[in-house]
């Protein structure tokens, strides 16, 4: 999970579901695997870094929207029924699916016009989904990213990392508070998530951007079926 979810997102996608098999009830599930997957944020976030990848420039502005957007998300989940938000995360990501495979430089040009609203306005919708649920929105960062504001697939992996920790930390204190954190398991995964991650992120360059393009679709393709099932 951590090393395809450092590149590609959804890690979350697999954890969630094997920490309620292994006896966490939902909620605290979803709480827990905030803490763990946390991991992925911060060992991509550091090797991107180091290979100086990381735009930060952006990264910044897209965080702002992404951190409001995760805490009145984290407060939302226990009033929200989960499978309505599941299904609108899953209409979308099969929308820019089907536009990206129109425009064969999806996730490949770079630059162009950024239309800064339209962008907030997304940014802030992911970080309520993430701060309420989070599965595949590493997924829905990166597809922002490379719509809005023209970046390819590996600069979006390591730029989201930013947007990551501001969906993050909000929904980590605000779960912590209501005790719905199971630290110990948090921990494992935690650790897990940051090794794979730094793998990952190390070898993202050598791997190319046309193939993180097919790895992301293909994961992006199973979050959709996994979210509507």
């Amino acid at each position: 999970a951590g090393m395809y979810g450092s590149l590609v997102g959804g890690g979350s996608l697999l954890t969630i579901p094997v920490l309620m098999l292994a006896g966490l009830p939902p909620y605290v599930a979803v709480a827990t695997n905030r803490l763990g997957i946390a991991g992925i944020m911060v060992g991509g976030w550091m090797e991107f870094h180091r290979q100086k990848i990381l735009d930060y420039k952006v990264g910044w502005k897209i965080a702002v929207p992404t951190f409001f957007g995760s805490i009145f998300g984290a407060q939302l989940i226990l009033e929200v029924p989960e499978q309505y938000i599941k299904y609108l995360v899953a209409s979308v990501t099969l929308l820019f699916l089907v536009l990206g495979a129109f425009k064969r430089d999806f996730g490949e040009s770079v630059g162009g016009e950024v239309n800064v609203c339209g962008a907030g306005f997304a940014f802030f919708i992911i970080g309520v989904y993430g701060g309420f649920y989070g599965a595949g929105a590493g997924t829905l960062l990166s597809i922002a990213l490379i719509s809005f504001y023209k970046q390819d697939f590996i600069t979006s992996a390591a730029t989201r990392k930013i947007a990551a920790a501001a969906l993050l930390v909000p929904a980590i204190f605000i779960f912590g508070l209501e005790k719905k954190i199971d630290y110990e398991v948090a921990t494992i995964l935690f650790t897990s998530a940051f090794i794979g991650a730094i793998i990952a992120s190390k070898h993202a360059v050598k791997i190319g951007n046309k193939n993180v393009k097919k790895i992301f679709y293909a994961v992006s393709v199973l979050a959709t079926i996994k979210l509507l099932i």
